[in-house]
């Protein structure tokens, strides 16, 4: 009898110190990643969300996808340390395979979206076109109260009245152009109209036909009709606006402005060559600079170039000489044969005109003759 107690006892002081050496074993072993961050499942999963959020949002396609493809990263991370303590090795491996894939499916999915976008960028942008207008509001109302402290309310001043729109727009009959998206149009083509009114131009007050382009953005096509070089018959100029831009305001603006050119220049260069290039060029560049955007789309580096010297001496600067340029275009001379050299020679010339003492003409030059754009 004591001999097997003595045995018991022996057996379970083994296995006691074996499990003591196995838990001091592992308190020195160094500790997995996932394991020294407690929070670190919920942590990747937030983010996984967050980036699925910014990817639908965010205005930019590029930078929305890199979000989605962030989020897919994320939440297999996260998958896996959710089922790291599964003792069964193949039901962890398909459970995250599974649960990954089907994630995938559906940012897939919503990058497709984000590709064609539907009706959430059209609210947000509305959304942002009344915050802005209230803003405005509240800033001229502020200034007429400022300028006349003893007058404590004005009613029904003018100015401070919300702005009605000054544009009409005639649409094609499609399902695309629903009531709330059409206000949303109209309003984006007005802010485009009053930017180049308060520039000194005088852009037309009516849009012509307005359709939609498939699997195109910005401006998707144009239809304009002229007749011993005067602007003619515009009831029969049509412009369309790709479908996967139908709501992104700088792509509306984009149509009006590359519209108003097209009329601003009429026809006397419709059939020279560079005509069409260079109001395709100031329709965009205007669209763009209005809503401050990050740059503008072209098919070279010319676009890029003037939106690198905007970025260098100021919108200011380079709009008025964007607009002198197109004040003073010149037909085509017979050496002039590619579009960028023509377009800049004009610029620099424009540029000349409205820089006060010449101070830009020269580093601006430098810089279009570096970028092999022009040559005096």
């Amino acid at each position: 009898m004591a001999r097997g107690m003595g045995k018991v006892q022996k057996t379970l002081k083994a296995l006691v110190s074996k499990q003591f050496a196995a838990e001091l074993k592992a308190m020195q072993e160094p500790s997995k990643w996932h394991d020294s961050h407690m929070l670190w499942g919920l942590f990747g999963a937030f983010l996984a969300f967050s980036l699925l959020a910014a990817g639908i949002l965010m205005p930019t396609v590029w930078i929305a996808i890199f979000a989605l493809a962030a989020a897919w990263i994320f939440w297999v991370l996260t998958l896996l340390i959710a089922f790291r303590d599964f003792h069964n090795v193949s039901a962890r491996i398909v459970a995250t395979i599974l649960l990954s894939l089907l994630a995938g499916i559906v940012l897939i999915g919503v990058a497709r979206y984000r590709e064609s976008p539907a009706d959430i960028t059209g609210p947000l942008s509305r959304i942002e076109t009344m915050v802005r207008e209230i803003r405005t509001s509240l800033g001229t109302s502020k200034q007429q109260q400022s300028s006349n402290p003893q007058t404590k309310q004005i009613p029904n001043l003018p100015d401070s009245a919300p702005s009605r729109p000054q544009l009409t727009v005639t649409f094609k009959v499609s399902g695309s152009f629903t009531e709330s998206r059409k206000e949303h149009i109209i309003a984006e083509m007005n802010r485009s109209y009053r930017y180049l009114d308060n520039m000194g131009l005088n852009p037309p007050k009516r849009m012509s036909l307005l359709g939609t382009a498939p699997k195109k953005r910005g401006l998707g096509f144009m239809v304009f009709n002229c007749a011993d070089g005067k602007v003619s018959d515009l009831d029969s100029w049509q412009f369309g606006i790709g479908d996967r831009g139908i709501d992104d305001p700088e792509a509306i603006r984009q149509v009006y402005s590359v519209y108003a050119f097209s009329v601003l220049m009429g026809c006397t260069y419709a059939d020279d060559g560079y005509w069409l290039a260079a109001v395709t060029l100031f329709g965009k560049y205007f669209a763009a600079s209005e809503g401050n955007a990050t740059g503008f789309s072209g098919i070279d580096k010319l676009y890029d170039s003037i939106w690198n010297l905007r970025k260098l001496y100021g919108r200011e600067l380079i709009d008025a000489a964007m607009i002198s340029t197109y004040r003073r275009l010149w037909p085509t001379g017979k050496d002039e044969t590619e579009f960028n050299q023509w377009f800049c020679k004009r610029f620099v010339h424009g540029l000349f005109v409205i820089d006060d003492l010449h101070q830009h003409v020269d580093k601006i030059s430098k810089y279009l003759k570096d970028q092999g754009l022009y040559n005096e």
